[in-house]
């Protein structure tokens, strides 16, 4: 089991509403690659037996992944929209419904034949970290099990690192938890939030909230060692020191494109005789995404656009947290239209329109749009 220096184990739990858990984080991360490798497996023997029924053609690798994953691209996001929509008609029209209606889609229900295809499908990880004692040993932990890689780019390490509109709860320490997580597994995607409720009185992320995400991410904090090489001679010619300059602003081990300004050498050496470098959060991970709540992200919008606009590889993701009531659809497409839909993911409640709910919605149809196969691409 997982443990933090006091003995105590790794949970998963909804902090800090809840304070204890029967899954222990070991549990949890096993099962999901243990489903992931039975999915697998399960796709490859679907795909042999629709070959041996298929008249020959000529098959290759690529061919044999673009149909083992057609089910969970393309067409997801129309069969989506459309649970969606029949969702909140169906929760409308229960009798004594004194709520509004709401869906999360079917992937969350246990019932239907969507939800049965997507239990088959392959799984992502997405960790929340609540108490720094907790961020080390489950980063060694991944580590151990090798879960970026078998995970193949879909390990979330998502924490609130400053605080932001009506925070309650104190942030983790940003710098410590994001060098951490860049050093220790920089495949992983890095989220990083602001600490939020519904209750904050000013209703946007402030200038100064955003000034300190992008001066973390843009900041060298990330220790990166560049391959050992062959020691030269004391007096180094001027072409040798031309090429060591080209060296320190290259490109990275691991294919991190970086400049002048992502990149420092540090005047020591690490173990062989390389050079360690500190290199900024923004070209030490894979990807970085920004969480950010839904009731305060149209307001923000010229604030986060600038977020963006100083990380281009950079994305946001749009969430309802514990409290709200959700979404419309149409919020979605404001969401859309103002941040690009190559620049978002979605963890929403969506809500049927007050109005509509209210005074029925007649011809118009109250559903989600294709939202999943704009996810933006890592």
């Amino acid at each position: 089991t997982v443990r933090v220096d006091s003995g105590d184990a790794v949970i998963m739990a909804h902090y800090p509403t809840e304070r204890s858990s029967d899954l222990s984080l070991e549990q949890f991360v096993t099962s999901v690659l243990q489903h992931n490798e039975q999915a697998a497996e399960v796709a490859a023997a679907a795909f042999a037996r629709k070959q041996r029924a298929a008249p020959p053609l000529q098959t290759t690798a690529s061919s044999m992944q673009r149909s083992m994953e057609e089910a969970t691209t393309d067409d997801e996001a129309v069969s989506f929209a459309a649970k969606l929509d029949e969702e909140l008609n169906a929760a409308a029209n229960q009798p004594n419904n004194n709520l509004i209606p709401v869906c999360v889609g079917a992937r969350k229900r246990g019932d239907g034949g969507e939800a049965s295809r997507r239990r088959g499908a392959r799984k992502g990880i997405k960790l929340d970290f609540k108490q720094w004692s907790a961020v080390e040993p489950t980063l060694a932990f991944l580590q151990k099990v090798r879960a970026a890689d078998r995970l193949e780019g879909h390990l979330w390490l998502n924490a609130d690192v400053f605080a932001g509109p009506g925070a309650l709860v104190s942030p983790l320490d940003a710098q410590k938890f994001v060098r951490l997580c860049a050093e220790r597994l920089p495949e992983a995607v890095l989220s990083l939030g602001w600490g939020s409720t519904i209750l904050s009185t000013t209703r946007l992320y402030t200038h100064d909230m955003i000034e300190r995400m992008i001066e973390l991410c843009m900041c060298p904090i990330v220790r990166h060692s560049l391959p050992s090489r062959p020691s030269r001679p004391p007096a180094a010619s001027p072409e040798a020191a031309s090429s060591s300059e080209g060296a320190s602003s290259g490109r990275l081990p691991g294919g991190h494109g970086s400049d002048d300004s992502d990149v420092v050498a540090c005047r020591s050496a690490v173990c062989g005789g390389g050079e360690e470098f500190l290199v900024a959060p923004a070209a030490a991970c894979q990807h970085i995404t920004f969480a950010v709540a839904a009731e305060y992200a149209l307001a923000s919008a010229p604030s986060l656009r600038r977020l963006l606009d100083y990380m281009p590889s950079a994305s946001l993701t749009v969430y309802s947290g514990v409290g709200s009531l959700g979404v419309t659809p149409a919020a979605v497409q404001e969401l859309l239209r103002a941040f690009g839909k190559r620049r978002c993911f979605f963890d929403l409640k969506v809500t049927r329109p007050w109005r509509s709910w209210i005074f029925g919605h007649g011809n118009r149809s109250c559903s989600a749009y294709p939202l999943a196969s704009d996810q933006p691409s890592h």
